[in-house]
């Protein structure tokens, strides 16, 4: 009988300390408080929202577009290295931006780690799309249930200018295709990427250098150096 009531209660135990790491708290440093307001949609989480999309915009250009070229740059590589298969999030991903993942994995807009294209936020995004034809596209692949990256991918990347001015095509982008990647990974997972040195490149005083080639002589110039010898001018 005792055997029972402490397997019993290591089993509630279990599932309590369980269900209180599922429900723990993610506490967010609000970096872009002082930032414009995106959308004029009334969502849950409206502030962690527009956080996300701050923090992913900057995470593309420190790691795309450090010269601020424009923000079409940091884009059209993301998306291009996604369609490959080749981009690594954690070589770009920022600590903040991981914190804010962690946040909405446990919203509502997010299901089992997947965005979900019937969520109050996936409705904000697709109603806010500026461009009549690039929503009306996007409306009739959610209604097919045909928004798969394959589709999904190229049509962003032929929108790509348009992201400046468009920050719904921004959150499609950064919630189907960032965070829910993003939110699988830990700290300790996160790389600081680290840019080609190319000016002011440090000398190696220590390291030995090498001798330098000197060009072999050509037949015709070893005899006219042998016949400027044997004559004593």
């Amino acid at each position: 009988m005792k055997s029972k009531l402490l397997t019993f209660t290591l089993i509630a135990t279990v599932i309590t300390f369980f269900n209180c790491k599922q429900t723990e708290q993610i506490n967010v440093d609000y970096k872009y408080s002082d930032q414009p307001e995106i959308f004029n949609c009334k969502i849950q989480n409206d502030q962690l929202i527009k956080e996300a999309i701050y923090s992913f915009e900057n995470d593309l250009n420190e790691a795309y577009d450090k010269d601020n070229k424009g923000r079409g740059r940091a884009y059209s590589s993301f998306i291009g290295l996604t369609i490959g298969n080749r981009f690594n999030i954690e070589e770009v991903a920022s600590k903040h931006s991981l914190q804010i993942a962690k946040a909405l994995q446990q919203s509502s807009h997010y299901k089992n780690n997947v965005f979900s294209y019937n969520s109050e936020l996936a409705n904000c995004l697709f109603s806010s799309i500026k461009s009549a034809n690039t929503k009306t596209s996007f409306e009739a692949l959610r209604s097919a249930n045909s928004l798969r990256p394959s589709v999904v991918l190229p049509t962003l990347r032929n929108n790509v200018n348009s992201f400046a001015s468009d920050k719904s095509l921004v959150g499609i982008l950064a919630f189907d295709y960032y965070y829910n990647s993003l939110m699988l990974l830990n700290e300790g997972q996160l790389k600081t990427p680290i840019a080609p040195a190319i000016e002011n490149q440090k000398v190696d005083f220590n390291k030995t250098p090498q001798p330098t080639k000197r060009p072999i002589s050509t037949d015709k110039q070893k005899l006219e150096a042998t016949g400027h010898e044997g004559h004593n001018h």
